[in-house]
């Protein structure tokens, strides 16, 4: 029998989030992506940058039940912004949130991609290390049959959340 135990992050002084931005057009964007739903953020990058104007920068993430290491989330503090995602199982909607709520002591506004199944988790994981309020994208998740169309319309969903997140937090 393994007992695992929790491993909860350290309090370190928080910053003040960032302001809100007027426009995802031009904006400096971190995705700290787990990479486990490739289709769908391949084309949540490809929707940000070609259709909404960010500049993306993707931080994939080497393990995606995980948190990032320090040294990724301190290069994505360095942006104006962060896309934190995708949450769409137990362990790696953990490690998300976690991440999501590392850049936000560090003054970024982010918005977490997160399937509706793994909604709940996200939320309650969002709480438990002391941030309830970061922003959820909600997606629905993803079905056996779902096609690569599928996956790019769930994709733009949630992009269009993304940017209405950003720009009206």
């Amino acid at each position: 029998m393994e007992i695992m135990l929790p491993t909860w992050p350290t309090t370190t002084e928080v910053q003040r989030p960032t302001a809100n931005v007027a426009s995802v057009r031009g904006l400096r964007l971190a995705f700290v992506d787990d990479y486990l739903d490739a289709d769908l953020a391949d084309e949540v990058e490809k929707q940000l940058s070609e259709v909404h104007g960010a500049h993306v920068k993707r931080f994939i993430k080497k393990s995606g039940n995980t948190p990032s290491p320090k040294p990724l989330i301190e290069e994505a503090s360095q942006f104006e912004a962060a896309v934190v995602g995708i949450a769409m199982c137990g362990s790696c909607t953990a490690a998300t949130v976690a991440d999501a709520v590392a850049l936000e002591k560090k003054g970024l506004r982010t918005v977490t991609i997160v399937w509706d199944t793994f909604e709940k988790a996200a939320r309650s994981a969002a709480r438990i290390q002391g941030h309830p309020n970061i922003l959820f994208s909600v997606i629905p998740s993803r079905k056996g049959s779902d096609t690569a169309e599928d996956q790019q319309a769930k994709a733009r969903v949630a992009t269009t959340s993304v940017v209405g997140l950003l720009t009206t937090a």
